[in-house]
């Protein structure tokens, strides 16, 4: 069939489907890879700012605000540390609080919830 298809019975070579990829066998694409159209004959991988966490992904899922991916094929977002941000969602860093500014405690409590960690005490 060649490259992005397989033969499926009583049909000839058909495509491969969203999140899979190959040639003459689509596969699901593995974790750090994704596959947004079909025919694709390799899978493609997550750009920064974006994660992939499990097999046969359709598209690369953006880090949440407070979480960065600073290479391709990630397979989960850091989260900022202690004196950083991330504003908005898919970036590929964290900047640092502008001088006498901290993070919201509020923010750290739903960071801290995405890590599984709901017992925070804000400090004084």
């Amino acid at each position: 069939c060649g490259e992005g298809s397989q033969l499926a019975v009583d049909m000839g070579c058909v495509p491969c489907s969203l999140g899979l990829a190959g040639v003459d066998v689509c596969k699901r694409c593995l974790p750090g890879t994704y596959a947004n159209e079909t025919g694709l004959s390799a899978c493609r991988g997550c750009s920064p700012g974006h994660y992939c966490n499990v097999e046969g992904l359709e598209d690369a899922i953006p880090c949440p605000a407070g979480s960065f991916a600073d290479a391709a094929g990630q397979i989960a977002c850091h989260l900022c540390t202690c004196g950083t941000f991330a504003a908005a969602a898919a970036q590929t860093a964290c900047v640092a609080c502008a001088p006498s500014t901290s993070q919201r405690p509020e923010r750290w409590k739903t960071l801290r919830q995405l890590e599984g960690m709901d017992d925070w005490v804000p400090f004084e």
